[in-house]
């Protein structure tokens, strides 16, 4: 890991995330078009950490063109976050039903039911996000992530070190972090999970950006944030997959599956979710040492 020239700038800083994040996502749209592999996921992906950079860094820009931007951004993707969830699902509960010990036709009845139900919401939420594309909002966002991305306009806080200005994000995010990790109960509900969950990937894109400035100590930030993510991401899939387990379950005449195999299938859920916990919780214990934090109390 480099380290950043001592005199750099916020701004200076700045330019180069949000151009590189800019252009990143907009060369993201022919991929979605051309639904080539794992498109959607890299879309979000860059559309969180382009809005994560720009709720983070705000305070350095004049105007609202920050808040604008993500607005744009999170209407953008609500088409493809349902997209991913079918996908996801879909994946995992293929994967479970191939080594289920039931006989040869269930196995082959259900898992056609499993791959029309969620691939017919993956192509409803494909479709909407298309259509999305051919939008003039969408052709408005373009245009202004581009103008922004090419000259923000700072304010005079952005002349400050670039050291400075993402200790202080690095600081008010991980605080948040451990903030929330105190405030879960002795056994945590789904929600609350998925809320720590994504106040870690926050976290994990600003160490992302503190990294080349700091070095180490905003790297290991940015690897226990980021596994964190990866666990309670885990725990989330298991969680939507047990709902479309009930749905499914609800009427087994229909699905073309006994009860009991629904069963077998949401009891190896709620066990996968209950790892997914214990990992986390050793995880928790590592993101609360102090030594992690020591470098932002300086």
């Amino acid at each position: 890991m480099t380290t950043a020239e001592p005199d750099r700038s916020a701004a200076d800083l700045l330019t180069g995330v949000w151009r590189q994040q800019v252009g990143d996502l907009l060369a993201l749209q022919g991929v979605v078009e051309r639904r080539e592999p794992d498109a959607v996921h890299r879309f979000r992906i860059a559309s969180r950490t382009l809005r994560s950079s720009l709720r983070t860094f705000s305070g350095l820009v004049d105007g609202d063109h920050p808040q604008h931007l993500r607005v744009e951004l999170s209407w953008a993707g609500t088409p493809l976050g349902s997209a991913r969830d079918a996908e996801v699902v879909r994946i995992w509960l293929l994967d479970r039903l191939a080594v289920e010990p039931v006989d040869g036709a269930t196995r082959a009845r259900l898992s056609n039911e499993v791959q029309s139900l969620l691939t017919d919401a993956e192509e409803e939420s494909w479709c909407t996000a298309l259509e999305m594309f051919e939008t003039r909002r969408w052709d408005a966002f373009r245009r202004d992530a581009a103008a922004f991305a090419a000259g923000p306009p700072w304010n005079g806080h952005a002349a400050g070190p670039a050291a400075e200005a993402t200790r202080a994000a690095m600081r008010h995010d991980w605080t948040k972090v451990l903030r929330g990790l105190a405030e879960l109960p002795e056994e945590p509900s789904d929600p609350e999970l998925h809320e720590v969950r994504r106040r870690a990937r926050a976290a994990r894109f600003t160490a992302e950006i503190a990294v080349p400035v700091h070095g180490k100590p905003a790297g290991r930030i940015q690897k226990t944030a980021r596994r964190m993510q990866q666990v309670l991401g885990e725990h989330q899939d298991t969680v939507i997959a047990q709902g479309v387990l009930r749905r499914l379950g609800s009427d087994t005449r229909r699905y073309g599956a006994d009860p009991f195999t629904y069963g077998r299938l949401q009891a190896l859920a709620e066990a996968e979710a209950q790892q997914a916990r214990e990992r986390f919780a050793r995880l928790r214990s590592r993101a609360e040492r102090p030594a992690l934090r020591t470098w932002l109390e300086d």
